[in-house]
């Protein structure tokens, strides 16, 4: 789906009437955003820390839980540490690659 926008975005992302982009969702359909405990698996986590240089809590079996708790939306802004539930990124994905198109 990223891939679209991106492709979207550089077709027309120069023109002057484009302002952005909207996707429908539909709990029918297949272009849907996943759960809150997509992203927690250890090869995620693992690219994220390397990534961010943040070393996340997590250890046996209990550390989806412990990583899902860390990477909330309250404790990212109760922390103000900007993590927010953000591995995926998926709309700040979408939005990063259709600014790169837009008007200057």
């Amino acid at each position: 789906m990223l891939q679209v926008v991106r492709e979207l975005a550089a077709a027309y992302g120069e023109h002057p009437s484009f302002a952005g982009l909207a996707l429908q969702l539909s709990p029918d359909g297949y272009a849907q955003l996943p759960g809150p405990e997509w992203g927690l698996d250890d090869a995620t986590i693992a690219r994220f820390e390397r990534d961010t240089k943040v070393r996340l809590p997590g250890e046996g079996p209990q550390r989806f839980a412990q990583r899902a708790a860390a990477l909330s939306y309250e404790t990212a802004e109760g922390s103000g540490s900007g993590t927010g539930s953000g591995s995926s990124g998926g709309p700040r994905n979408s939005h990063s690659s259709i600014a790169a198109y837009g008007p200057s």
